[in-house]
């Protein structure tokens, strides 16, 4: 999956329209958690385990956490 960066994110996050305030605490410092590429589901019915490309971002005071489909902020990770 492509690196991404936090200015990056931040811009994305702008122009899609995402507040910054946390909806626990109400600050607006975050970090960008660049290990957190995929949440991986595993369902009962189909064998297997299925994954959804995220970025994950954690508020700096609460530890909130939060997941955003990569596709949807416009991230394309296809291999050049």
């Amino acid at each position: 999956m492509k690196k991404i960066y936090a200015n990056t994110v931040s811009q994305l996050f702008k122009e899609k329209g995402v507040r910054e305030e946390c909806e626990c605490c109400g600050k607006t410092d975050w970090v960008l958690l660049n290990n957190f590429a995929a949440l991986a589901q595993q369902n009962s019915d189909t064998p297997g385990i299925s994954t959804f490309p995220i970025i994950a971002v954690e508020c700096k005071n609460c530890g909130n956490m939060r997941f955003f489909g990569r596709g949807r902020l416009g991230v394309e990770d296809k291999t050049e």
